[in-house]
């Protein structure tokens, strides 16, 4: 439950390590037995019993300075590194990294290094504390005892964490979104919690839960044997989806009801939307998604890396290639409370063309349609295909976290000819209409396009036609939209939205037909990282009233943060929850 940086800060603790001697850049010798690593202070009982009962290595000189890294502060007396008039023994690795400690002791024999006393590592993003940190340069593993790692906003605190190369071991601890030193309104606790990096997608973090319990307001309101979680940067932006989002309320319609929306990874896509209700008949459904045809995907172009490739250097790398799309905070990282889709997702724009294929099966579903809100509507079931042509060029996306190269990509205008074909059999409920109903539309749209600093436009104009088995009638319309937004800070923004419609014939049902020809739709948001206020106003031109509104309320708790929003078309009050940055 922690971000892409969080297992990074944990790989510190073994990579920046292992460049502090030119020796471990060649194969290390054979590893001696676990007993001799040098004992830690203090920390949970997790030693093996072989390793209490084996005498420790005696410990080698340190070696002398190098370009690589350099001792700033202590003094050296027979291989041990001590701090003086109580400042700490301070190092500086590779010219990026600092360790703090009271003493640091290497046994070059063995490439083995232990830091002990308050000890406490960090960069410009990471920061780690713990009593004593041990590095291993041959087996290349570190462990920490009653560490705290954090990167905001991420945290892990344990009694014991173990780093390979390949994955991170967190036994007997919890992690969360509360900064230090901040006791948590929400945690994740577990006997055991492994990250890893998913090999198929560089800008994911997976991990796995054994034996978890989540507490919220410190009280466990639920405990699994295992739990699968995963954290990073997606196309959306800087990773904040959630997989499973859990939802309650109560409105006019269904009276209490309780939702759950699953949204499925690149490997698994696959949504489903699930509602319980206390009135009415439960709702279900289930959309699967595939790539058809796709164009040429353009990466963003690959760092150079130096000659000489140290541990550090790949670290870098993939501290690089995990890192958001903008830094933190950057106001195009927009976070959108609104429960429905923003007008303007500057991360959803497609770099190539494609064809794509959407098969969705669904049993009474609500819609609205003529200004109604009490239709249902099952769709049994419906096939969608739709894609994306470029018709001008598409330049390749920026590096990762260059905010003002990222600026100057989306100031490059790109036009896509989209279309999208439904089919499917409908039942529209109360009204009793059944029939088949065929969809085209075809259309023009742009990338985001920036026209100041944080202001982007998106224009787009579509012809819909509309086909029914039943009913000689056509229903067909064209729209043209044109939306502009302004984000102020990643949590506050302003956006407008005009839309027009030329529309010809009728529809058999109600559901899809357009609750007027002209319309406003306004969202503003104002907050910060304490609390947030959203709104969206749909206003009719031609009848000059108001056709839906929405508020949400979003205060950040120590860990999570509960939404509450009130729809005014279906008079519902909904609650929902969510920890920023992480999906379940």
């Amino acid at each position: 439950m922690t971000g892409s940086k969080t297992r990074s800060a944990a790989f510190v603790l073994s990579l920046v390590m292992l460049c502090a001697t030119p020796g471990f850049a060649e194969d290390p010798p054979a590893v001696p037995p676990p007993g001799t690593l040098p004992p830690a202070t203090s920390g949970a009982p997790v030693a093996a019993p072989q390793a209490a009962a084996a005498a420790p290595a005696p410990a080698a000189p340190l070696p002398e300075l190098s370009l690589d890294y350099d001792f700033l502060s202590g003094s050296l007396d027979n291989g041990l590194l001590e701090g003086s008039a109580g400042k700490p023994v301070r190092l500086n690795y590779c010219g990026e990294f600092f360790i703090e400690a009271d003493r640091v002791a290497g046994d070059l024999t063995h490439q083995r290094f232990s830091a002990t006393g308050s000890v406490k590592a960090y960069d410009k993003l990471i920061v780690i504390s713990a009593d004593s940190l041990v590095f291993s340069g041959a087996e290349r593993l570190g462990f920490s005892d009653n560490a705290l790692i954090y990167q905001r906003p991420y945290r892990i605190q344990a009694g014991r964490i173990d780093v390979t190369p390949v994955d991170v071991v967190v036994t007997d601890g919890y992690l969360s979104t509360a900064p230090p030193g901040v006791s948590p309104d929400f945690e994740l606790r577990a006997s055991k919690i492994t990250l890893f990096q998913d090999p198929r997608i560089p800008t994911v973090l997976r991990g796995r839960a054994e034996n978890a319990s989540f507490y919220l307001f410190h009280n466990r309101v639920l405990t699994l044997r295992k739990v699968k979680f995963r954290s990073g940067a997606t196309a959306s932006g800087p990773g904040a989806e959630t997989t499973v989002v859990p939802a309650f309320g109560y409105s006019g319609r269904y009276g209490l009801f309780s939702e759950l929306r699953y949204r499925g990874d690149p490997h698994m896509p696959i949504e489903a939307y699930l509602l319980l209700p206390t009135r009415q008949s439960p709702q279900a459904q289930v959309t699967a998604h595939q790539t058809l045809i796709a164009g040429r995907i353009q990466s963003p172009p690959t760092p150079a890396i130096p000659p000489r490739r140290t541990p550090l250097d790949e670290l870098h790398q993939f501290e690089q290639a995990a890192s958001p799309p903008l830094p933190f905070g950057d106001p195009l990282l927009f976070h959108d409370f609104l429960q429905d889709t923003p007008t303007i997702r500057p991360f959803d724009s497609p770099s190539g063309g494609g064809l794509y294929l959407a098969e969705e099966a669904s049993a009474h579903l609500s819609a609205s349609g003529r200004r109604r809100d009490d239709l249902y509507v099952s769709r049994l079931p419906e096939l969608r295909l739709n894609g994306a042509l470029p018709l001008t060029r598409v330049h390749a996306a920026p590096a990762l976290g260059d905010p003002v190269a990222f600026r100057q990509f989306l100031r490059r205008p790109v036009v896509y000819l989209t279309s999208d074909f439904i089919t499917g059999r409908y039942y529209e409920q109360p009204t009793g209409i059944r029939g088949q109903r065929d969809r085209i539309q075809v259309g023009l749209s742009t990338r985001p396009w920036l026209i100041a600093k944080n202001t982007l436009v998106l224009p787009s104009i579509e012809n819909t036609y509309n086909h029914y088995d039943k009913s000689k009638s056509l229903y067909q319309y064209t729209q043209t939209n044109l939306a502009v937004a302004h984000y102020f800070t990643d949590r506050s923004a302003l956006s407008v939205e005009y839309r027009t419609s030329k529309v010809t014939g009728d529809s058999p049902f109600n559901f899809d037909v357009l609750d007027t020809s002209r319309e406003v739709i306004t969202r503003g948001q104002i907050g910060n990282h304490n609390i947030a206020l959203s709104t969206l106003v749909r206003y009719d031109l031609v009848n000059h009233d108001v056709l839906d509104y929405r508020v949400t309320v979003a205060p950040t708790m120590h860990g999570f943060i509960p939404t509450f929003t009130y729809n005014f078309r279906e008079r519902s009050l909904n609650i929902n929850f969510e920890v920023e940055g992480i999906s379940f």
